[in-house]
Formats: C-alpha cells, structure tokens, sequence
C-alpha cells in the first residue's frame, strides 16, 4: 500500500491525512460498512484517474474524492486551506454550495458514520464530530 499512496500523493499533488492512509492501509477490498452506510473507496493508486473522470478539479477545485455510498453522494477531502476535512458532495451538481461537512478528520468521518450518517440535525450544517 505504500507504494499505491506514493504514486496518488504524487498525481494529486499533496499529502493524503494519516488517518485516512491508515485505514485503508488495513482495509482488505475496497469497500467497507461502516455504521448503516456501505462505502465504496476508491482504489488509493486510482484516486487522480477517477478525480479526472468526474472533472472534479473543474466542478469543485481543491476537492479530492476518494470514494462513493454506491449511488449519487461522493465523499472527499477539502484541500482548500490544508485542513482535509471530509464532507459529502453530490455527483450531480458536484458543486461547493452542495458540499456537507461530515468530519474535521477522517476519523472524525469514520466515526459520523458510526452514529447515523453525515446529515446533521440542523440542516447539514457542522461536522457532527465536535465531540
């Protein structure tokens, strides 16, 4: 796996989160359940052919997506101040205005997850991990 996350950090441009590249260092296949929600990661070393496919740079610049539910939500990483938080983005708009914060961390993520989902009570608006 070091060497699938070498390769992506490379075509991405930037250093994928720890926590993110330890999980999936330990994730065997691709897809994972996680709380009710089926997640589907996209392989590490494919990251930048899939972010290309879906024109992301064009849609959303600075999201990096790393993978699906299986239907019409991506999940990806804001790279736009550094931070790499992790919200839910529609593929259709995939458009900043649609983005739901879901966790200040991949961690933080994971966890949301665990406990029902990345749509907050008020409206999708905070992460949910706060803690």
């Amino acid at each position: 796996m070091e060497r699938e996350i070498e390769i992506a950090e490379k075509q991405l441009g930037c250093s994928l989160p720890g926590d993110y590249v330890a999980f999936r260092s330990g994730l065997a296949g691709e897809d994972a359940r996680i709380g009710d929600r089926q997640l589907f990661f996209w392989p590490v070393e494919e990251l930048a052919y899939y972010n290309e496919g879906y024109d992301v740079e064009t849609s959303a610049p600075g999201l990096i997506l790393f993978g699906t539910d299986g239907g019409l939500e991506a999940y990806g990483f804001d790279t736009r101040d550094g931070r790499m938080t992790v919200l839910t983005i529609p593929f259709v708009p995939m458009d900043w205005r649609e983005a739901i914060p879901c966790g200040r961390t991949f961690t933080g993520f994971l966890e949301r997850l665990r406990h029902g989902g990345c749509f907050s009570t008020s409206g999708g608006q905070g992460y949910g991990d706060e803690g």
